[in-house]
């Protein structure tokens, strides 16, 4: 054969890579199961379930009575419910901990698996221990049929609300195994880190309630209590009937972790991003991650405004995401009168001022983030300007990209102040100082990363706020509390402040 002559002709090439990667995968796979069926905490996981529902069943069965049958199925999908819940804290948080490491994290590079294979690889073997360790039930489910026959009702909307609880958690799981990253053990970081997120997810719908609660609006306090994933699955296995596939509760908490799965994923991605030759590399922390720019093609001429074009173009998603975020904004418009011509104008507004304010604070917050992350802080600071003009900048991207959220929010909050109007103004008065102080904290988190003590102390000045905020709502009168409750968040944002400006102007690299 002649030595020009290829081996093997060109157009092979592609789909022997392909063939390639479908194998580095299958092998990957079987090497994950394998892994997963020897590890010794496996046993411990598959007979939690066993040994919750023996010990409830033990205590329920022990005095007989008719529709005792009922209650014990009711009892065995509440523990393969906190079986599960259990599982994805203890055993699913873990699963990319030690990969995205800086011990490990190049020497997974150099096995060229992509990073979305190896985070659901993973995390679908220990799925299916926990999965399993639920199939052991069924010796009990035989004999709590013996005393009547399976409730089709309970079964259907318990098998759904497993499945929501397995996406839920899993988002949650993966979010805090991709975060954290700490020198101890990480894989104790992580469980207690999913578990914080639960709690906090559970406390958000709980503290909502209070809130209304507080308002005497009794009819929005049941909703949003009702909200919470713990009630829900509660009042889904008492009263089954209950239960819709279209309840938004439902839907809600399927999006959320749909959300966590999405960003657990990008956030691998970025991890273990490669260069364009397939070689991995180490990129140097300065570099400014392009990734979710702007194309430069799509990019206009820089303004007048050069931080807030940085900020629209460079670090946010420009023009594109505007625009998505705007087509986003009509369908919800579409909803809030759909909402209207219900009669809940006033959950409607609500949940809209909550919608916007969160949104531009999240966005304002990573932002803010970028720019210590990528290193350039410093550069800011030399500029010859008021240092706090990249601050106000920051906000005003963030409002820019979420413009379009601002009509659906007149309409829902018109429509609220229309049917509740001394409500509606409570609930804004609130909620934008609220909102302010959110980014004041985020600033300040970011101004002092290095200390210890940012997180730890942020976190229990927000808890004395909203302790201070809840006692005066049940001791004082509405108007008195209220008062009250306002002028201490603004004292809070002028002292934030304050704090910050001074903060910038003696900032050093130090």
């Amino acid at each position: 054969m002649d030595d020009s002559e290829s081996i093997c002709p060109d157009h092979l090439y592609g789909r022997m890579d392909s063939i390639s990667e479908r194998l580095r995968t299958e092998v990957f796979l079987y090497w994950c199961l394998q892994r997963e069926a020897v590890r010794g905490w496996n046993f411990f996981v598959l007979l939690t379930p066993v040994f919750l529902a023996g010990v409830v069943l033990k205590l329920m069965a022990a005095t007989w009575y008719p529709g005792l049958g009922i209650h014990l199925q009711r009892a065995l999908w509440g523990v393969s419910a906190f079986s599960l819940v259990l599982g994805s804290i203890r055993h699913v948080s873990g699963a990319v901990c030690w990969e995205v490491s800086d011990e490990l994290n190049d020497l997974v590079k150099l096995t060229g698996i992509d990073p979305v294979t190896l985070i659901f690889c993973k995390s679908f073997c220990r799925w299916l221990t926990i999965l399993l360790s639920l199939l052991l039930l069924v010796p009990l489910w035989g004999f709590v049929l013996t005393m009547g026959p399976l409730d089709t009702g309970i079964a259907f909307a318990a098998v759904s609300w497993l499945f929501l609880l397995t996406v839920l958690m899993s988002g949650f799981a993966l979010i805090s195994s991709v975060s954290s990253k700490p020198k101890g053990n990480p894989d104790r970081a992580a469980a207690v880190a999913t578990l914080a997120w639960g709690i906090l997810y559970n406390f958000l719908f709980g503290f909502a309630g209070a809130v209304m609660g507080f308002l005497d609006w009794h009819q929005g306090m049941v909703a949003m209590i009702n909200l919470t994933p713990i009630v829900a699955v509660t009042r889904t296995l008492i009263f089954p009937g209950t239960f819709s596939c279209l309840d938004i509760s439902y839907w809600l908490h399927l999006m959320t972790g749909s959300i966590c799965i999405w960003r657990a994923v990008l956030t691998m991605q970025k991890r273990f991003r490669v260069t364009t030759e397939g070689n991995p590399t180490a990129e140097h922390k300065s570099r400014v991650d392009l990734i979710n720019s702007t194309p430069h093609f799509l990019r206009p001429r820089c303004t007048d405004r050069p931080l807030r074009w940085k900020d629209q173009y460079i670090l946010g998603g420009g023009q594109f995401s505007r625009s998505c975020w705007r087509v986003v904004a009509f369908l919800i418009l579409i909803g809030v009168v759909l909402g209207i011509a219900k009669g809940e104008a006033l959950v409607l507004g609500i949940a809209a001022i909550c919608l916007v304010i969160l949104a531009i604070t999240v966005r304002f917050d990573a932002l803010v983030t970028a720019e210590f992350r990528h290193q350039t802080w410093n550069s800011l600071m030399l500029l010859p300007s008021d240092p706090m003009q990249v601050i106000v900048e920051k906000f005003r991207t963030a409002v820019w990209e979420f413009d379009g959220l601002f009509i659906p929010l007149v309409c829902a909050v018109g429509a609220g102040a229309v049917d509740r109007p001394w409500v509606m103004v409570m609930v804004l008065a609130i909620a934008l100082p609220s909102g302010a102080l959110l980014m004041q904290s985020s600033v300040i988190g970011q101004l002092y990363s290095q200390c210890w003590w940012t997180g730890p102390g942020l976190m229990i000045l927000f808890i004395g706020l909203i302790f201070m905020i809840v006692s005066f709502w049940m001791a004082l009168p509405t108007e008195v509390a209220f008062t009250s409750n306002l002028a201490i968040l603004i004292a809070t944002i002028v002292a934030f402040h304050l704090h910050v400006r001074w903060r910038l102007n003696t900032w050093t690299d130090e």
